[in-house]
């Protein structure tokens, strides 16, 4: 099989700071009944670990079964990012590294929060990365708070309730500190196997769009061709093992025949303007879609029997399901810890332990995302067009 490039967009950086349980009794929520269990990890079910695509970075992997339809992970929140582009210059805009990790804010109920919003999901919505045939999650809407302020000081924190009022800018410390947007779950689009990596879809038009980035890797309607393809094929293959023996193929003609049709898909692809350098913008031929095509067929008659079974996406990507033994590891467990509502007034939300952690354990891994700090300076816009500086 052809060796596709990194289909994962944001994939995360490779730093990874640790959180460490320092107490003996990490957690006075922690279920003091698992003190029993040898390890932690022996009941993690959700991990972080080098991901299956080559060059994506970290990756996100269940340990366990999840059935269509049911919540994958922890629910997350929600932060917005508000007027990127008016107060920072295009340029300066795609550089930071922010913007391989937002989404549509209007996605996320937020667009009236200002007028451009870009919404962060700093769990599960920024570990998890994408392959155009293998997606098996998505995500929901996340719950929002509504509430007016002037209710919101009475009691801007009440434990154990899943949502506190909206905090008074002018009263209240803790205003600002806070997301409104919370409750996000994901879920499986599909039944998922334990030590498979999770997936979301980002849409055919995101790789399409990127050719510099990705390449001409397969698209999800190209494994849906290459399925077709295989099917037929194997129909063939079918046919000719039950055929007599003077008029059945040999096998070495068989895997000619393959050969020959994968050839017939292996073209040029894009070529460069005509006069530039390796920089300018790659130009599409005609034979961009037999390009990405043949990356999504087995190179041997072998790797189409394979397809046959478990489909062409899946055997592009052979390890994306691994052992629970290579989990523990490579990986590190994501869900030692589960989101709360934090008893601390103002405070937010807060981690919580799923199970006893013994002293020393990494509590949780923190991948980091490095941003120039004048990235979030803000400026005074004014509709003024005589007026020098930045403008709406």
């Amino acid at each position: 099989m052809t060796m596709m490039p990194t289909p994962c967009g944001p994939a995360l950086p490779l730093l990874v700071s640790v959180l460490l349980c320092l107490n003996a009794r990490c957690m006075c929520h922690a279920d003091e009944s698992d003190r029993s269990v040898s390890s932690p990890l022996s009941q993690c079910s959700l991990y972080l670990a080098p991901s299956s695509i080559e060059g994506a970075g970290l990756g996100t992997f269940t340990a366990k079964d999840i059935g269509a339809g049911q919540q994958v992970g922890p629910a997350e929140i929600v932060h917005n990012v508000f007027d990127l582009p008016l107060h920072q210059s295009p340029a300066i805009a795609d550089e930071c590294n922010l913007s391989d990790y937002d989404w549509i804010g209007e996605d996320y109920q937020a667009q009236t929060e200002a007028r451009r919003v870009l919404s962060l999901i700093p769990g599960c919505g920024a570990a998890i990365n994408s392959h155009p045939g293998l997606h098996n999650t998505i995500g929901g809407m996340p719950s929002v708070l509504t509430s007016s302020a002037t209710v919101a000081h009475e009691s801007s924190v009440i434990p154990g309730v899943a949502m506190y009022h909206k905090l008074d800018r002018s009263i209240d410390p803790g205003a600002g500190a806070i997301s409104y947007y919370g409750d996000l779950h994901s879920y499986a689009t599909s039944n998922i196997k334990a030590g498979s990596e999770l997936f979301s879809h980002y849409s055919d038009m995101y790789f399409a769009d990127r050719p510099e980035v990705f390449g001409l890797i397969p698209l999800a309607t190209d494994f849906a061709s290459a399925d077709k393809i295989i099917a037929t094929f194997i129909g063939f293959v079918d046919d000719n093992d039950k055929a007599e023996k003077n008029e059945k193929l040999s096998d070495d003609a068989v895997e000619d025949l393959w050969k020959a049709i994968v050839t017939s898909f292996e073209t040029k692809g894009v070529s460069s303007v005509e006069g530039g350098d390796k920089s300018d913008e790659l130009v599409y031929d005609h034979d961009v879609v037999a390009k990405r095509l043949r990356g999504a067929l087995p190179d041997t008659v072998s790797g189409v029997r394979r397809a046959a079974e478990v489909g062409a996406a899946a055997t592009s990507l052979p390890d994306f399901v691994r052992s629970k033994e290579w989990l523990d590891e490579k990986g590190k467990c994501l869900d030692h810890v589960r989101p709360g509502l934090s008893d601390i007034p103002q405070a937010g939300r807060g981690a919580f332990a799923n199970r006893f952690i013994p002293a020393g354990t990494v509590v949780l891994p923190l991948p980091l995302i490095h941003i120039n700090r004048t990235l979030l300076d803000m400026y005074e816009l004014r509709d003024d067009p005589q007026h020098v500086g930045r403008l709406l």
